[in-house]
């Protein structure tokens, strides 16, 4: 334990990681970077820059979380009101780096000082196959003028191009319609009421593996502690979803070939049953008023192309596909997709589908096209396929 008033020039660490409770006492000292529940190595973080002296330097290796999560956006604010981030760079490896480590990690250099607004340095470690570490300058991109939101950040060389392209859109998911939330079911906080079979007062449980890859609804519990229905009491309720919405798989990891994976709940199976149970480990995206500005069907399709899956991979520095990062997605004006709709509406083939999310993103211009080129005719009629 140091000293509140002793000072560095430098400070170089790879600080645990984890969430932590904290007492009040030992809280407060951190409030100004808290959101929610604490975690270790934003603790170390804001220790590390307060220990510093001016124009002092930290250097620390953690996971990548901390740029996008909902628990660090007061981390992010404090990072940038009290120093100036220098470089960050991408660590490509998982494997052998760090033992049990899901996540992916970074080196972050800040500077204690309070100057100008400057660009950030990008680069990316990588391993060649005689072992030795090769380091890529990504280029050199500004942090958002908002200091809480996620901090939009290409992995790779690629990414940098899909930066350019996104950086400046405005759209979110709440602009098309959309509100996001995580399933309510806890599992292990319910297990008495789960049930292997229908009876009185059970209704449908929805797991992730319900998800499919191919964005199709397949009900089903056949992972270990799984059943198929929820028995809800009256202090339950709270736990039923009674309407179509989207169900996107809360936990993914950068080496699946797509990090967004969302199927439809049919309306028919809402209508058989009245309502349904959704667990922890899925993400809910629902209409905020009865008529969204995008079609359901439209919206799945979208968030399940690999043109999306690019973006998101922008954003997301961690296993979790969390609520927040979904709604901090950049999405490009609904006028823009209503080629796309005319398309789902005539059954195109998904490979001209996936080739017109690329157009919607304009990330064709960058050299990066889905399998087919479309002709897009902005002006296609928009149909209902809601």
């Amino acid at each position: 334990e140091l000293p509140t008033n002793e000072k560095f020039d430098l400070i170089i660490g790879n600080p645990p990681f984890g969430k932590i409770s904290l007492p009040d006492g030992l809280r407060r000292p951190y409030e100004r970077s808290l959101y929610g529940h604490a975690n270790l190595y934003g603790l170390f973080i804001h220790f590390g820059i307060s220990h510093l002296r001016e124009n002092g330097v930290l250097a620390f290796i953690t996971p990548t979380s901390f740029l996008s999560g909902e628990y660090f956006k007061n981390l992010r604010s404090f990072i940038r009101e009290t120093s100036s981030p220098l470089e960050f760079d991408f660590v490509q490896f998982r494997k052998g780096m760090f033992q049990g480590v899901l996540q992916e990690t970074i080196l972050s250099t800040y500077r204690k000082n309070r100057t100008k607004k400057k660009p950030v340095k990008v680069n990316e470690l990588k391993i060649d196959c005689k072992n030795k570490i090769n380091i890529d300058s990504i280029g050199n991109y500004f942090l958002p003028e908002d200091k809480k939101t996620a901090w939009l950040l290409p992995r790779t060389q690629q990414q940098a191009q899909v930066i350019n392209k996104i950086k400046q859109l405005k759209c979110r998911l709440s602009d098309w319609g959309y509100t996001v939330k995580t399933g309510p079911l806890v599992w292990n906080r319910h297990k008495n009421q789960l049930s292997a079979n229908l009876r009185k007062n059970a209704f449908p449980l929805i797991w992730s593996e319900a998800i499919s890859s191919n964005g199709k609804f397949n009900w089903k519990a056949d992972k270990q502690n799984h059943t198929l229905y929820c028995v809800i009491s009256e202090k339950d309720k709270w736990l039923l979803t009674n309407e179509q919405c989207i169900l996107l798989q809360r936990t993914t990891a950068k080496e699946q070939s797509r990090r967004l994976i969302s199927t439809v709940l049919p309306a028919p199976f809402i209508q058989k049953y009245g309502s349904v149970v959704i667990e922890n480990h899925v993400n809910i995206i629902k209409a905020i008023n009865g008529l969204p500005n995008v079609p359901l069907k439209v919206l799945n399709i979208f968030l399940n192309s690999r043109a999306t899956d690019m973006v998101f991979r922008c954003i997301s520095g961690s296993v979790a596909v969390s609520a927040y990062e979904l709604e901090q997605l950049p999405l490009p004006s609904v006028e823009r997709l209503k080629y796309l709709e005319h398309l789902i509406l005539n059954k195109a083939q998904i490979e001209i589908i996936e080739s017109e999310c690329y157009n919607i993103y304009e990330l064709n211009d960058v050299g990066i096209t889905g399998p087919f080129a479309t002709q897009r005719d902005i002006k296609a009629p928009s149909a209902d396929i809601s």
